[in-house]
């Protein structure tokens, strides 16, 4: 969580902004693209069918390498889940809308307690 704490007030207002717009983008990546290549590969090698579930965890986690293992490794179960919640609801919305609120977490906590001092902040996470 560190890694995307904002360290001034002008930082934190751009957070807003970037948590929907990673929740709208990512999404299409990630449970929308990086699934669907997936299912064409695993069809035409005859793979397993939770191939697009694996593809997108990994791949989601991958791309939050920088939150450290803690993070990678929970980020992957959550793009697990957000992949499931795409399948079941046949729509990428909720999951937008889900990863949207995840990443507004941290303006909110912001808001509330203000920056952190760039100390703290360049603390890498541990784990």
């Amino acid at each position: 969580m560190y890694a995307l704490f904002p360290r001034s007030r002008q930082a934190a207002a751009w957070l807003v902004p970037m948590s929907l717009t990673a929740g709208i983008c990512e999404e299409i990546v990630f449970r929308g693209l990086v699934p669907s290549w997936a299912e064409h590969i695993s069809a035409m090698f005859s793979g397993p069918a939770w191939a697009p579930l694996v593809a997108s965890a990994v791949t989601f986690s991958a791309a939050h390498l920088y939150q450290g293992w803690r993070g990678v490794v929970l980020t992957g179960v959550l793009g697990g889940y957000l992949y499931l919640l795409t399948v079941h609801a046949g729509s990428l919305r909720p999951a937008m809308a889900v990863h949207a609120l995840i990443d507004l977490r941290i303006s909110a906590l912001s808001l509330v307690i203000g920056p952190l001092p760039a100390q703290v902040v360049a603390v890498p996470p541990q784990g």
